[in-house]
């Protein structure tokens, strides 16, 4: 038989983007088969793109670019982070596990991905100011591009070193779960702080309070989606998983706002209180989707729901500070409905 044809190639035919957009379709007939819920999206939306744009329109110039420039630069590798974890969860638990180890399939999927939702941002955001769309567009390839570069650089050490060795390092990485390490960390840290807050400047010292906070409040608060699911399916409470999953970031935190206490800098300890409370409420949220809508939909779920905030801390803060608990209440009393509840 004659060949038939050249073999298609498109994004029509990956199946990874393809199950993806079907999923986002069949989300829109859900919240649209109600035209309540559909005219409540619909408002709720077009308000937080309204701030959003207000609040970016509104900086000056200068401000606007680098603000603009910024938020590529972080929004890019979290979407690629985000979306390599999805490819991950395709590779073990889906019907789709051959495609997600395809060699193809799966980085057309994560580009295609990632710049439909550049696009989409600087469409709705930035349209028409073609100077900020030009700045957030190649500040968002630069920093996706280092991502990339970052993760293959590490993948390929880690397929250069022993079995044993690697074997180690997976063993590190377990040990942030089990909280191994972190009284001498965290006291070790509360010293670091401690000092610098003593001798140093108040710029170096905020810095080096910023850094050593995010770093060890970050490496002891790891969310194992698995768990929480798994408490959710056997009847225990949100209120267990966040006591359980912010135990160590909570102790962490304390011991290093108590070292930056002891030496009376208060400024440099309103920095340490300030970290740990924006690290304490992202995990907390984290927790919370988690128990709410499942983990397969978090890390998407997690970018919506910072950037509404954000967007509305930025033109409104005290209605931001309404917001932030109501939204929380939401997850928690969702969270609690699904309890014992397999899907």
């Amino acid at each position: 038989m004659g060949s038939m044809g050249p073999e298609r190639s498109g994004l029509s035919t990956n199946r990874l983007f393809v199950h993806d957009i079907q999923i986002a379709i069949n989300y829109l007939r859900s919240v649209f088969s109600s035209l309540g819920d559909g005219l409540t999206a619909v408002a709720g939306s077009a308000v937080m793109v309204a701030f959003a744009r207000y609040g970016i329109l509104s900086l000056q110039p200068l401000y606007r670019e680098v603000v603009v420039a910024i938020a590529a630069s972080v929004l890019a590798p979290y979407i690629y982070y985000v979306l390599v974890r999805r490819v991950a969860f395709f590779r073990s638990n889906s019907v789709l596990a051959d495609l997600a180890l395809d060699a193809a399939q799966a980085p057309r999927y994560v580009f295609a991905v990632a710049f439909i939702l550049c696009s989409a941002i600087i469409t709705v955001l930035l349209l028409p100011d073609s100077s900020l769309m030009l700045n957030f567009f190649l500040s968002f390839c630069a920093s996706l591009l280092i991502a990339v570069l970052l993760s293959k650089a590490f993948a390929a050490l880690r397929n250069r070193i022993s079995y044993q060795k690697q074997k180690r390092f997976d063993e590190l990485i377990a040990s942030r779960y089990l909280g191994r390490g972190m009284p001498v960390a965290a006291v070790g840290g509360a010293a670091t702080i401690f000092f610098a807050a003593s001798l140093a400047d108040v710029g170096m010292a905020a810095a080096i309070a910023t850094f050593t906070s995010a770093a060890l409040s970050l490496w002891y608060s790891p969310i194992a989606y698995s768990a929480v699911e798994y408490e959710r399916l056997i009847g225990l409470s949100p209120g267990y998983s966040l006591r359980t999953k912010l135990r160590d970031l909570f102790l962490v935190g304390a011991a290093l706002t108590g070292g930056a206490s002891l030496s009376l800098n208060w400024q440099i300890a309103g920095v340490v209180v300030a970290v740990f409370a924006l690290l304490l409420f992202y995990k907390g949220l984290e927790v919370l989707t988690v128990r709410a809508i499942g983990a397969s939909k978090t890390q998407i779920m997690m970018v919506v729901i910072l950037f509404a905030l954000t967007s509305m801390a930025i033109v409104l803060p005290f209605l931001a500070m309404i917001l932030i608990p109501v939204c929380a209440w939401w997850l928690f009393a969702t969270g609690k409905k699904r309890t014992w509840q397999l899907s």
